[in-house]
């Protein structure tokens, strides 16, 4: 990664794969210190260290993540077979017999 390609101001993450998915990481940064004062410039320069050691230690994790996220999208499309939930008889009769019953009201409040 060359310093020259870099937009100013900008942290760019470069991930080469191999053969047989082995992951190589660059993370680059060019960075304008006249931009920033000294915190903002110590955030940066620790976001971009903390995000090259999470990606380094961590990837399982994210691949895991990236994978439940995919599965959620996969089972959130609509396909329209929407199931409709009818209550038994024996439901209904214990909401209205509720005094003698294991049956408790839910009521939807904000709990700000």
């Amino acid at each position: 990664m060359n310093l020259d390609d870099i937009p100013e101001n900008s942290i760019i993450l470069k991930i080469d794969i191999k053969e047989g998915a082995n992951l190589k990481l660059s993370i680059a940064h060019h960075i304008e210190t006249d931009d920033f004062n000294e915190e903002e410039l110590e955030f940066i320069y620790d976001l971009s260290t903390g995000l090259s050691v999470h990606l380094q230690r961590m990837l399982e994790p994210i691949v895991s993540m990236g994978r439940m996220s995919n599965i959620i999208s996969e089972l959130s499309e609509d396909d329209g077979t929407d199931v409709t939930f009818e209550p038994d008889e024996k439901l209904l009769d214990a909401i209205d017999n509720n005094k003698n019953s294991n049956v408790i009201s839910i009521v939807k409040k904000k709990l700000h």
